[in-house]
């Protein structure tokens, strides 16, 4: 499966995130990324 970076990461940050609290929201990915809620969401969407 080829990802680009950032999709790397972001998989990345749900693991990081699961084991230090035992469960991801999606407003915790867009913190830890430093997005804004909104596009922590896109981001969890599949391409169309």
């Amino acid at each position: 499966m080829n990802l680009q970076i950032s999709g790397e990461n972001y998989l990345k940050t749900i693991l990081l995130l699961q084991h230090q609290q035992g469960y991801v929201r999606a407003i915790d990915i867009a913190n830890t990324m430093q997005y804004t809620g909104a596009s922590g969401l896109l981001c969890a969407r599949e391409p169309p």
